[in-house]
């Protein structure tokens, strides 16, 4: 069985830079897919959703091996849902903290 990652953007840069965090992504993203597995980005909080998402976006458009994890808890979640659901890739539901 693969093994697929899960990180979250505050270990990527996002809180010091959204570049940085996207090109971060982007090559973990990339030795994932040359491993034939997905990554899963997590969405940490509210502070971090539209970041997360719009990277997790841009990256499935890419590679197609990109997930996200949103937070049943959100009162935007189902919105950012119908969203995900237009693109490549997957969407997880997590009970967040």
């Amino acid at each position: 069985m693969p093994v697929c990652p899960s990180v979250k953007p505050s270990q990527l840069g996002l809180f010091v830079d959204e570049s940085m965090f996207r090109e971060q992504l982007g090559r973990v993203i990339e030795r994932a897919h040359a491993r034939d597995t997905r990554v899963w980005p997590h969405v940490e909080n509210h502070t971090t959703t539209d970041a997360t998402l719009d990277a997790s976006a841009q990256h499935a458009r890419g590679h197609g091996n990109a997930g996200v994890c949103v937070q049943a808890s959100l009162k935007r979640t189902g919105e950012d849902l119908e969203r995900l659901a237009k693109l490549p890739g997957n969407a997880r539901l997590i009970k967040g903290a």
